[in-house]
């Protein structure tokens, strides 16, 4: 298990996508897979509160924290999350929620 910082870091961030040199996918193709994500730890009760209520909320700025995540959520972003971005480098579609569901159940 991989010990959550005791104090709040930032843990994904949209324009360190989006401001990426080479980085394959548009800005928009960042924003919703940032907004796929977000609305999953949410839906699932993953965060320690709401991080946004649309897309829209969704820019540059946009960062998912350590702080913003209880332990399991926390959990599931350093492992589940990584095998669902390796997946989509392969080719998967954001929108396949079944990977990221099989991802949350084999979390302890």
């Amino acid at each position: 298990m991989i010990q959550k910082p005791t104090t709040s870091k930032t843990f994904e961030k949209v324009s360190w996508h989006t401001k990426s040199l080479g980085n394959p996918e548009t800005a928009e193709e960042v924003v919703e897979r940032f907004w796929v994500i977000t609305d999953f730890l949410q839906r699932n009760g993953l965060t320690l509160r709401t991080l946004a209520q649309s897309k829209t909320e969704i820019d540059d700025d946009f960062a998912i924290m350590t702080g913003d995540l209880s332990e399991k959520g926390f959990q599931f972003m350093a492992v589940g999350y990584q095998r669902w971005l390796q997946r989509l480098d392969t080719g998967a579609t954001f929108d396949n929620e079944l990977f990221l569901q099989k991802q949350l159940k084999k979390m302890p």
